[in-house]
């Protein structure tokens, strides 16, 4: 089941129809290996496979329902209404007296409706099948600088074997075989010539030459609903310290957060069950109690995505962040709160056994305090990140140049230490150079996922 997508369409066309329910959904069926190479060799993603335990009976009564819906267009919300929960659907006719979908009421984020299949006792084998990028990823980190260059060559036609470079036979094999995946991923999608079948037919020989060599294997990670759970709900609190008078004359603020987050993962949250360098926020809502102002919205992440995918010898993504939402400027004279629009887009590099990324970026923010209501701020988002099952940290810094309003200047250090899978404590520290004047705080929270 998903949604029928017109090609070729934008994609915050796409983010904002999936939100608000611009797209029919429809079931489709095709064969298994065709759906394989598109999610394993197509759009480069990993793929569980959770074998269901459905008796001949309960599988007969599964297929007539869906020949009953052929042709069935369905609302469509990336919320709630979308492809997991509508298969979900599907196993409550297959079996009937399952009640899967009653905890989705509002929101139904996938890996928390594989859990819940999981919980009902609906699966046996699970399996984990790599992306072709991650297994080429895999192999070409075993070879040297020199071998790199080498399968690059091969690949693009420059060299024709490996019989000058010294290479005992293993190597040799290794580098034919990272050649030829490296020539057949770039190929995934364009039209199949003589010269390139060619190509790709000598590098596989090569591979494939007598020997005990055998490809490194992709490790296993983590299965997905044994990660954290999606919903999370925080208590910090702060303080933040002025070098002149802040707001309302105050020289120092302390304040208890509350916040409540619909889904899903972000950068700091442990890693286990998700995707290294990828976060997706959705309905983020912060509370704040400070005194002389009681309690008021200190901000509201309608939605936060940010992808850091390393650059490295054969591939050269784009990482890239979109952010929008309201945000209390806390240091600023009469701390108002702005409507903000962030994206940035840039590059991203392995560092220090993390990775280091650098993005200009664009503000689009509404103040009611500029003497300009909207304005556009060019930036540079810089940081360091590093993740883990238990430990995760990232230094960050930010510049925006809102011209005539002045530049914002900000240096936070974050860290994250999760005890369990569902259960962590989060500190920030951070410097901030804004037009109104220069502070620094400090904020402790305890996480709780649910």
């Amino acid at each position: 089941f998903g949604a029928n997508i017109p090609p070729g369409e934008n994609d915050l066309l796409y983010a904002y129809r999936g939100l608000f329910g611009g797209y029919p959904g429809l079931f489709s069926m095709q064969p298994y290996y065709q759906k394989i190479q598109e999610y394993t060799r197509l759009e480069n993603r990993d793929m569980w496979e959770y074998r269901l335990t459905l008796a001949d009976e309960e599988i007969e009564r599964l297929l007539s329902h869906v020949w009953e819906l052929r042709n069935v267009n369905f609302d469509y919300f990336f919320f709630d209404e979308n492809c997991s929960y509508r298969l979900l659907e599907l196993l409550e006719v297959a079996r009937p007296g399952l009640d899967l979908t009653s905890p989705f009421e509002y929101a139904a984020m996938p890996v928390d409706t594989v859990r819940e299949v999981v919980d009902a006792g609906l699966v046996g084998q699970v399996d984990y099948r790599p992306s072709k990028r991650l297994e080429l990823d895999t192999l070409t980190a075993a070879l040297s600088a020199e071998q790199k260059v080498w399968v690059r060559q091969l690949a693009d036609g420059e060299r024709e074997d490996l019989a000058d470079t010294g290479l005992d036979a293993d190597a040799q094999r290794a580098t034919y075989l990272a050649a030829y995946r490296y020539l057949r991923y770039r190929l995934n999608t364009a039209p199949r010539t003589t010269e390139m079948a060619a190509r790709s037919l000598r590098l596989l020989r090569g591979a494939r030459k007598p020997g005990g060599f055998s490809a490194p294997v992709v490790s296993t990670p983590p299965r997905p609903e044994r990660g954290h759970r999606t919903s999370m709900l925080g208590l910090g609190v702060g303080y933040r310290e002025f070098s002149e008078q802040g707001p309302a004359g105050n020289e120092a603020l302390e304040y208890v957060d509350l916040n409540w987050r619909i889904s899903y993962h972000d950068a700091l949250d442990a890693m286990a069950g998700y995707p290294e360098g990828a976060s997706l926020v959705m309905g983020n809502l912060a509370l704040r109690w400070q005194d002389q102002e009681g309690v008021r919205l200190q901000r509201f992440d309608l939605v936060d995505i940010r992808s850091l995918s390393p650059r490295g010898e054969f591939f050269s993504p784009i990482s890239w962040q979109v952010q929008l939402g309201l945000e209390r400027l806390d240091d600023a004279p009469s701390q108002p709160l702005v409507a903000q629009i962030n994206a940035s887009g840039g590059g991203t590099w392995p560092v220090m056994k993390g990775v280091a990324y650098l993005m200009p970026a664009l503000r689009f923010e509404y103040n009611a305090d500029f003497r300009e209501d909207w304005r556009l701020a060019p930036g540079i988002n810089i940081g360091q990140l590093w993740q883990g099952t238990k430990y995760s940290a990232e230094i960050a810094g930010q510049w925006q140049d809102f011209s005539g309003a002045g530049d914002r200047k900000v240096l936070k250090l974050s860290g994250n230490y999760a005890w369990s899978a569902d259960s962590s404590l989060r500190l920030s520290i951070d410097y901030r150079d804004q037009p109104w004047g220069h502070s620094h705080g400090v904020a402790l929270s305890w996480r709780q996922h649910f």
